[in-house]
């Protein structure tokens, strides 16, 4: 992974971020924890030489947090039986 991340960092962060997106909580874990170990042991050569790889690593980021963030909130809105309804009423 480490020689495909070199070779095309955007393309292989895309896929990194598909499987921590994705359905199978496994695949998410082993995802995220490559993310926050192994790659940010390649921040020199990945990120501090290439900031376009940077900026589109926070986008990705962000675009996960976002996500689960709408994800939470449909679940909470759920729970508490809160129609869409009387939300703009």
């Amino acid at each position: 992974m480490a020689t495909v991340l070199q070779m095309n960092t955007k393309l292989a962060l895309e896929g990194i971020f598909d499987q921590i997106m994705g359905e199978d909580e496994t695949i998410r874990q082993k995802g995220l924890e490559y993310v926050c170990g192994t790659l940010m042991d390649m921040k020199q050569k990945l990120f501090d030489a290439h900031p376009e790889n940077e900026e589109f690593l926070f986008l990705l980021i962000k675009k996960v947090l976002l996500q689960y963030l709408c994800m939470t909130v449909r679940v909470y809105i759920h729970l508490q039986g809160i129609s869409w309804l009387s939300v703009y009423s």
